[in-house]
């Protein structure tokens, strides 16, 4: 049965036919792309790529001194990936690569092509002087016609250096790699080599903190005379209120008010059973003041003996006789001496008992002020602590920057490649011959497809518009004649 048109069997008898008639052809076109490829390899310059690692540790942009802490002790936050991240813009910032062009000088980037020791290398000169005629002329177009700015050989050195430099970070490691891709190892080792020096350089100023170890300075002056000044505030407080010991004094004075309000009662007492007794003894006012220099205590014994005598005298004489009219007449005076001392006794104890109030008020508002001065020098001396700690720290990262220690050191410096990263010369071969199969059997099945004669049954079908039933090999058919006769 015959294959129909657009049957894959009819695709596959094509190609195998193509392959049949052309297989001169593919073999060709195969070592016509070897031999390409090689020729372009042999144009092609090497490609180096010269690196350097850096490594971010733990230093003084990542250690702390926190607030809350009150011993001074540095905490590490570790390496952050913002710090990082921050290392690897600046390394790959245009500004650090002007900075280490111009380090090194524009001469050094302009190369000169070395004198050929070769035909095949007289042909490369040759080849890339063509090229880059025709480059500069492209690029002279492009001027005229404003679609491109003229750039000066600086910049395009710049330009080519941004291009060619790739700075990474190496996963989630702290290792920075820097890395150019270049054909002058040489130059390429060099140019790393100077790209670290000025960023360690740039980075040291970035991050320098200017003043701040004169502004801790002024905050550590002030604090101290702060502290100072509330010193000499507490020892005047204290001098002026005589608060040696408040607590002591106040229970002392406590106690003897308690003493005082005892005696106040007491005198009180004593003054109201004289007032009883004056009011049933004829008072006197031309007695004599006897006894006025004995204590309240004998006067009132005293007062006493004359009552229980005026008792037994009742008994034998009459109220207006003349010794109880005498006997009476002493109660009298013994009673007005009695109210005098009772009410100066009264007054002075009132007094003392003001007096202690007043003080007891005056240390309660000389505590309250003594406790607020304390307060606030203690905010102050903590103020005081804490500032020290940060000049310290500063006083450590000014001593730090200038001698140039960071938390980045290099862990790999820049070298010179002794092989070159690119092209890989030898894997590009081994590709280039399975290419130029393929791509001669694609030719050979296209220049088949195209070819107009007629060379399978549905072409003849095609071409002609009659079925056909079958198809049969000439050399066939006469043997089979010759076999019958």
């Amino acid at each position: 049965m015959d294959a129909e048109p657009g049957d894959p069997s009819e695709l596959v008898s094509l190609f195998v036919m193509a392959i049949l008639r052309r297989w001169r052809f593919v073999l060709l076109v195969a070592v016509t792309m070897v031999l390409v490829v090689y020729g372009a390899l042999q144009m092609i310059g090497d490609v180096y790529t010269p690196r350097a690692n850096l490594l971010a540790k733990i230093g003084r942009e990542n250690v702390e001194v926190p607030g809350a802490t009150s011993s001074g002790n540095l905490v590490s936050t570790g390496v952050r990936k913002e710090d990082v991240n921050s290392d690897v813009s600046l390394l790959g910032s245009r500004a650090l690569i002007e900075r280490s062009i111009d380090a090194l000088g524009i001469e050094a980037f302009q190369r000169q092509q070395p004198l050929a020791q070769s035909i095949t290398q007289m042909i490369r000169q040759a080849i890339s002087r063509f090229v880059q005629s025709l480059l500069r002329m492209f690029e002279e177009t492009l001027i005229v016609l404003r679609l491109a700015r003229e750039q000066t050989p600086r910049e395009k050195i710049i330009n080519r250096i941004e291009t060619a430099l790739m700075v990474r970070r190496e996963g989630e490691s702290d290792v920075i790699s820097v890395i150019l891709r270049t054909p002058d190892p040489d130059l390429g080792a060099r140019f790393l080599e100077m790209h670290v020096e000025q960023f360690m350089t740039q980075r040291s100023v970035a991050r320098r903190s200017s003043g701040i170890t004169r502004f801790f300075d002024d905050r550590v002056t002030d604090d101290k005379v702060r502290l100072d000044q509330l010193d000499m505030d507490i020892m005047q407080l204290r001098s002026q209120l005589s608060l040696a010991s408040v607590e002591v004094e106040r229970g002392n004075l406590l106690r003897r008010s308690a003493e005082l309000d005892s005696a106040i009662a007491a005198a009180a007492s004593s003054s109201a059973i004289t007032e009883t007794l004056a009011r049933f003894v004829p008072a006197d006012g031309d007695t004599a003041q006897s006894g006025a220099g004995a204590s309240p205590a004998a006067v009132r014994a005293r007062i006493a003996d004359l009552i229980i005598e005026r008792a037994t005298l009742l008994e034998r004489f009459a109220t207006n006789a003349q010794p109880m009219q005498e006997i009476e007449g002493r109660i009298g005076q013994l009673t007005a001496l009695l109210e005098r001392s009772a009410a100066k006794e009264i007054a002075t104890l009132t007094a003392e008992r003001r007096s202690i109030d007043l003080r007891l008020e005056t240390l309660n508002g000389g505590e309250l002020k003594l406790d607020r001065m304390n307060l606030e020098r203690s905010l102050a001396r903590e103020r005081y602590g804490e500032h020290r700690k940060q000049r310290d720290v500063a006083l450590i990262g000014a001593e730090l920057e200038q001698r140039r220690v960071a938390n980045i050191s290099v862990l790999t410096p820049p070298t010179r490649p002794s092989l070159p990263d690119s092209p890989r010369r030898v894997m590009i071969m081994l590709v280039s011959l399975p290419l130029g199969l393929l791509l001669g059997l694609a030719l050979a099945a296209l220049f088949t497809f195209l070819d107009p004669r007629v060379l399978t049954l549905n072409d003849f079908t095609r071409a002609s518009g009659i079925p056909a039933l079958g198809t049969f090999s000439p050399g066939s058919q006469a043997g089979g004649k010759k076999r019958a006769a």
